[in-house]
């Protein structure tokens, strides 16, 4: 006989009994549940695209699509889904945009080789008209930033030019000639970028520091290396209240345009990055003392070892 595990005379031994647990269960995260101040905070994280498709998906998100505090800052890059319609892209911007919206950002496929965007459809083609559309709908416009466009042919009557109230320019990977900027009536331009816009020469910074010598604080020129020292020299003599520089990537510039910044004696942050050659043989401490009066200096890609900063300026290498 098999005695099995038990033994002679013992009893089978039953299962054990399962333990009963109590199981909490979470209640379901709903946005119905939230209140409009935080739907609003929600929304606002949202790209233009995204904030479209959110819309359709309850009355009440739709209402809330409506609410100006989204519409102040609008990136229209994000429109992918309009391809190179630009009828609709104004059919949007007539719609949404309105005395709210302060800063508009906007992305061309006039200089990208593939033109493509998300889900490889082409994206949206920035024309003066539709720019005109834009200023049109936005009388409180003061931001504008353009990005990938060819701006040669655009007419100097385009009417973002002729905005009185725009106060912060930023073109970024633009082919423009600045010398469009003797017709623009921009009294009060505060920032200017013109970040890798890599026609900028020394006469357009003439240009400008003509129309705002008394008004610009920030100037990017970023990747502009088509800029001398010639250039340089113009900027810091007819820029006095310049509070942000960067020179980041101009490769044109010598060690004689770090004695032109040195009587930016108002400037707070200056980038250098990339700029090797300029501050080759330098002493880092040599450095240091030169702009002791800074609260932050880019120096990254330098071929610079680390400098005893004053404890209030905040270096990057």
């Amino acid at each position: 006989t098999n005695r099995g595990r038990r033994g002679w005379g013992q009893q089978p031994v039953p299962p054990a009994k399962k333990r009963k647990t109590l199981e909490v269960v979470a209640p379901q995260a709903c946005l119905a549940l939230l209140p409009d101040n935080v739907l609003i905070h929600i929304m606002a994280s949202l790209d233009v695209v995204s904030l479209v498709r959110l819309s359709r998906t309850s009355r009440r998100l739709h209402q809330l699509f409506s609410d100006e505090s989204l519409w102040r800052d609008v990136d229209l890059g994000f429109m992918a889904e309009y391809g190179g319609d630009v009828r609709k892209l104004k059919t949007f911007v007539r719609r949404w945009l309105g005395p709210a919206t302060e800063t508009v950002r906007m992305t061309s496929n006039a200089l990208s080789g593939h033109g493509k965007g998300k889900a490889g459809r082409p994206l949206p083609l920035v024309t003066a008209s539709l720019l005109d559309e834009v200023v049109e709908r936005c009388p409180h416009l003061t931001a504008v930033e353009l990005r990938d466009c060819d701006l040669t042919q655009f007419p100097s009557s385009c009417k973002v030019f002729q905005c009185a109230t725009v106060a912060r320019l930023a073109l970024c990977h633009c082919v423009t000639e600045l010398r469009w900027m003797n017709g623009v009536t921009w009294s009060s331009l505060t920032h200017l970028s013109l970040s890798h816009t890599v026609k900028t020469s020394d006469a357009d910074l003439a240009i400008i520091v003509d129309k705002w010598s008394s008004s610009l604080r920030s100037l990017v020129l970023t990747g502009c290396y088509r800029l001398t020292d010639v250039g340089m020299q113009t900027v810091c003599s007819r820029l006095p209240m310049l509070t942000k520089l960067d020179v980041a990537g101009c490769k044109g510039l010598t060690k004689a345009s770090l004695q032109h910044i040195t009587k930016l004696r108002r400037l707070k942050r200056l980038s250098l990055a990339g700029l090797s050659d300029m501050l080759s043989g330098m002493e880092p401490q040599a450095i240091a003392d030169m702009f002791s009066y800074l609260s932050f200096i880019d120096l990254s890609g330098c071929a610079v070892g680390p400098a005893r900063f004053c404890p209030q300026v905040v270096i990057r290498t």
